[in-house]
């Protein structure tokens, strides 16, 4: 059963910031790490610490309320799919005729985007933030 259109670019979206974290964390981490250690300060390493700290729950919190709406919208479609006739022709589909592997695939894909968006824009900002 192949996936449709809308599907393949849900996954290829996800994957692809998956990818670019996997790309952009590392850096920041790097240059955070070498202007902690140039810059002999204490104070702004101690706000650097800080401001690392703060980000990262921010991005863990907001990551979390976006994956609780998307599970809501997902558990949302699931139920009415499952309200529709189990024997209708072609086994369940979506009132837009996707195939519950389909609708289950493009769920999947929404849960990660969502889980590692505001991940992302954190470590995309930092990078900016950081290369000046």
């Amino acid at each position: 059963m192949s996936m449709s259109i809308r599907s393949q670019r849900k996954q290829t979206r996800a994957l692809s910031q998956v990818a670019e974290l996997a790309r952009i964390s590392p850096l920041v981490v790097a240059r955070r790490t070498a202007r902690m250690t140039q810059t002999g300060e204490a104070a702004t390493n101690q706000r650097e610490a800080r401001l690392m700290v703060q980000e990262k729950v921010s991005a863990s919190m907001e990551s979390m309320a976006s994956m609780t709406m998307a599970v809501l919208r997902i558990q949302t479609q699931f139920a009415a799919l499952l309200m529709r006739p189990w024997f209708a022709a072609g086994g369940v589909a979506t009132s837009d005729g996707r195939s519950l592997t389909t609708l289950m695939q493009a769920s999947a894909a929404d849960l990660s985007t969502s889980a590692v968006s505001p991940f992302l824009r954190k470590a995309k900002a930092n990078a900016k933030r950081l290369a000046r």
